[in-house]
């Protein structure tokens, strides 16, 4: 009688080239420690900032920054409280009006998905001296910030703006 050839194929040994490359790759792992990487890829916590305003560049010292963010929060904050679904086109005008140097700046999410929905928050920017006034309206609610420019000197990625 002969043998099946599925069960002799499920007893066999694993080759060598197969072994060996595994047992180097599993004593390399078992070597390597956090102990053993140098202090300047460890984590440290105590550099981490207690808050993004103080990294970010001109969140604090720059006085046309935080006017145009306090001045955009009010104007659509009065926005959002007009109309519970705030459409592109308004929101737009009104980050237009805010100040007439950052105008051909603006950029504003979409505000409705291409089936025809509403989407559920709006947002805008304002690009100011390399650095994005972002805001968004979510619920009738207006929340700010600053942000940096993306390499293209825009504040959004995609094509829609």
């Amino acid at each position: 009688m002969r043998k099946d050839a599925s069960k002799d194929r499920r007893h066999r040994r694993p080759a060598p080239w197969v072994v060996a490359p595994v047992a180097v790759l599993i004593s390399l792992t078992a070597s390597c420690s956090a102990q053993d990487a140098p202090a300047s890829t460890r984590f440290d916590s105590s550099r981490v900032p207690a808050s993004v305003d103080s990294v970010l560049p001109g969140t604090s010292g720059s006085g046309r920054l935080n006017t145009i963010r306090t001045t955009m929060e009010e104007a659509l904050t009065r926005l959002a409280s007009t109309t519970p679904h705030v459409e592109r086109e308004a929101l737009r005008a009104t980050l237009i009006g805010l100040d007439p140097e950052t105008a051909d700046t603006v950029e504003v999410s979409i505000s409705t998905t291409p089936t025809g929905l509403d989407v559920e928050s709006v947002q805008g920017a304002l690009l100011i001296s390399g650095e994005c006034v972002i805001a968004e309206i979510r619920a009738g609610k207006v929340t700010t910030t600053v942000l940096p420019a993306l390499k293209n000197s825009h504040c959004f990625v995609g094509d829609q703006r």
